[in-house]
């Protein structure tokens, strides 16, 4: 469960997924990565993800955002998209690719301590002390939404529960 004081309050299904940590040290033929490194993520279940999501942080797509998108999502899929223009910019994205581009398809937390918040993704998602939800592709991790797109959103200063234990404050 993540939750903001901005009204972040989502909870993720995660069972039987695969957590895959970027460390940044790739020592064997095939692996891969991207950089700067520094983040943690799964592949949520596609159907068990409820609640509202505040991206207040930055946006694939849209770089560091303007002001706050506040989503709704039931059962894995964004179903109202509201907020001022870069929200607007965020459902003409989604719209491209059809319905399960919609569909919440990642879930990572941050753990660079040397990244910043500068509406480059591949670094804004690093940012320790913030996690990222992605909509869309997430076959290339352990998922099953096969879409031709992959936006990640940040949530800056989230709470994050597993079960009862919290493990972000």
């Amino acid at each position: 469960r993540v939750t903001t004081k901005l009204g972040t309050d989502v909870t993720l299904n995660i069972r039987k997924r695969k957590v895959i940590a970027s460390n940044g040290i790739l020592r064997t033929i095939g692996q891969s990565g991207n950089l700067p490194s520094g983040e943690v993520y799964v592949a949520p279940n596609e159907v068990k993800t409820n609640g509202t999501i505040v991206f207040d942080g930055a946006f694939a797509g849209l770089g560091l955002l303007k002001s706050p998108i506040i989503v709704q999502i039931i059962d894995g899929y964004a179903r109202s998209i509201e907020g001022k223009e870069d929200a607007q910019d965020l459902k003409m994205m989604l719209d491209r690719s059809g319905r399960h581009a919609y569909a919440i398809g990642e879930f990572g937390i941050g753990t660079n301590y040397k990244a910043k918040l500068c509406g480059h993704i591949l670094e804004d998602e690093k940012v320790l002390g913030t996690v990222h939800l992605a909509f869309g592709n997430n076959i290339s991790f352990g998922g099953k939404i096969n879409v031709p797109l992959h936006l990640d959103g940040i949530i800056k200063k989230p709470t994050v529960h597993f079960d009862d234990k919290m493990i972000m404050d």
